[in-house]
């Protein structure tokens, strides 16, 4: 019997990258997935992505597990958004996020016109049933017209404030939003009504340096993202872990984010 709570967290596979050489490797990861508990998975580039939709689909049913969305580029979008909707609808899930743009560049002007296709795109898809997401790094929240080393506003702000909410949500990463300076609590409460989905991640310090943590590891404050998270609206939690510098063993770590968030009352 599905729990009324894991079923409200997912993993992305770009975490298990290294587990999918082959599709009967990707079978036995799928597999594992299900066994640590999750319900649902997220398909993302770099990551089963080689597998043909159809293929993928029935892997993941056949381990018991649902995709609840995907990431694809924009390139993508610009080639055939018809052929990424095609996928998408394939896949069975009603999600699929951008997964960056225009990394640590682009002007004010650069993000009001990605914003402005971002809505061109997004209306195509609702039409079909499918949210577009944009998925954030940290240079997101760099502030762009800084003048005498005031002012400004991020790259984040400039993208929700220029598109329409109706075509564009956020696929808001918590761990990048903190690696951003910024505070999850803040920037969740921003974006209240348009965050279906969020990426779930913590980080700390090894020595001088950060490192990716499993969640509720690190130094986030959990407790107010989780309400204020229930406040945004908020419907899924995606576990994703770059890397795992403090397991070396990314199925443990998952694992780990899997047990915090059931008692954390996800």
């Amino acid at each position: 019997m599905p729990n009324s709570k894991s079923s409200k967290i997912a993993v992305i596979l770009y975490t298990l990258r290294d587990f999918a050489a082959t599709p009967a490797q990707a079978a036995r990861t799928l597999k594992r997935i299900r066994k640590i508990g999750y319900e649902n998975i997220q398909v993302s580039a770099g990551a089963f992505i080689s597998l043909d939709p159809g293929e993928m689909r029935q892997m993941a049913d056949d381990a018991g597990l649902k995709i609840i969305g995907s990431h694809y580029g924009l390139e993508e979008f610009r080639s055939s958004t018809d052929r990424v909707i095609d996928r998408v609808k394939t896949y069975g899930c009603s999600h699929i996020a951008i997964p960056s743009f225009s990394y640590g560049e682009g002007n004010l002007q650069t993000w009001k016109s990605f914003a402005k296709e971002c809505n061109k795109i997004g209306r195509k898809l609702l039409r079909e049933g499918i949210h577009l997401q944009y998925h954030n790094h940290a240079f997101e929240f760099e502030k762009l017209g800084v003048r005498g080393g005031k002012g400004g506003r991020t790259r984040f702000e400039i993208l929700m404030e220029n598109s329409d909410p109706r075509y564009l949500q956020s696929e808001l990463d918590l761990g990048w939003v903190s690696r951003g300076a910024y505070d999850p609590v803040d920037v969740l409460a921003m974006v209240k009504g348009r965050v279906d989905q969020v990426h779930a991640k913590d980080w700390g310090v090894l020595l001088h340096d950060p490192v990716w943590r499993a969640v509720g590891e690190g130094g986030l404050n959990w407790s107010a993202i989780v309400k204020a998270a229930k406040a945004a609206g908020v419907k899924m939690w995606i576990v994703e872990q770059d890397d795992c510098p403090m397991t070396n063993d990314p199925f443990k770590s998952i694992a780990i984010s899997y047990e915090n968030l059931m008692e954390m009352g996800i």
